[in-house]
């Protein structure tokens, strides 16, 4: 798959393209629909087309939390095998463009079909929809995907990872929902309760709600067993500012400067404050051997 980066008004393509389009934060089971309907043309050449940043972090700045980064979205659309995947610069410039400057555009890129959801908005405040393409292109609307009598979507999702409900997420998206980041310094209090972490830059990521979860640490192309906490240190140094810290179970290498994918496989429990430093290793350890027996067993299932 060959990326594409750069202004919209820069882009061009001399092969005739079938292109999915869409945020695609997350790209859950939904988006996957459009990916592989959009390589199904032989006549054409397939393409996915996305947005860097996500147009919600444009217009809100920080407040918007993402299931996906670019690069992770990248990644997953180049197990799909598709030709092109064009990631358009969204500026000021980008967002105010009307529905017909948004259409021949499309033109210039030499699109003959688009794949699409059926919620489609696009060009200045969303004005253009799926009835304004059909008159230029062969437009294909798929219906949405359910699971579980509900919609699959990027808000959904994003309404389920922020109560804990990783394993619902994990059907819809197809896979581990992942938070990818720096391992950077922290306190080193995890050392000395006798549990390492590795306290991770998770960004403008979602985080779970708070809480202890079992998760896969991939870490300098290897996977292991982890324990992941997500929250602010109730019981022993106590951070104002939310923290995702991770224990790698029987690792003990330095990984400072290393960037480590967290997927979250299970929600343990919720984050409690301990009486005492004593009563909070003790919970550890427990979950420490609840969680190191069951990421064997989906390990074992796996091979």
């Amino acid at each position: 798959m060959k990326i594409i980066k750069g202004k919209y008004n820069e882009l061009i393509s001399n092969d005739k393209l079938t292109i999915a389009i869409g945020n695609f934060d997350g790209v859950h089971l939904g988006h996957q629909k459009l990916l592989r309907a959009a390589r199904s043309y032989p006549d054409t050449k397939s393409a996915v087309m996305t947005f860097d940043p996500h147009p919600m972090t444009f217009f809100r700045k920080k407040d918007f939390y993402y299931l996906s980064t670019c690069l992770d979205k990248t990644s997953i659309f180049n197990e799909f095998d598709l030709d092109y995947c064009f990631l358009i610069d969204f500026d000021l410039e980008f967002a105010n463009l009307s529905k017909g400057d948004f259409i021949n555009f499309l033109k210039k890129l030499n699109v003959k079909r688009i794949i699409l959801g059926a919620d489609f908005s696009f060009a200045k405040h969303g004005s253009g929809n799926v009835l304004d393409l059909v008159s230029e292109f062969e437009v294909i609307t798929l219906p949405y995907e359910i699971y579980l009598n509900e919609r699959v979507s990027s808000s959904y999702i994003r309404d389920i990872i922020s109560i804990g409900q990783v394993e619902k997420a994990r059907k819809m998206l197809g896979r581990y929902y992942m938070i990818s980041g720096k391992v950077i310094k922290g306190n080193q209090i995890g050392r000395k309760l006798g549990f390492k972490t590795a306290n991770i830059d998770y960004g403008q990521y979602l985080l779970p709600k708070n809480g202890v979860y079992s998760c896969f640490v991939k870490v300098d192309g290897k996977k292991y067993l982890g324990m992941v906490n997500i929250g602010n240190n109730p019981t022993v140094n106590f951070s104002s500012i939310k923290k995702m810290e991770v224990h790698i179970i029987d690792f003990e290498a330095n990984i400072y400067g290393y960037v480590a994918d967290i997927e979250f496989v299970s929600f343990i429990r919720s984050e409690k404050k301990f009486s005492n430093k004593e009563e909070l290793i003790l919970e550890l350890g427990n979950n420490k051997e609840e969680i190191g027996k069951s990421l064997k067993l989906i390990k074992e299932e796996n091979k």
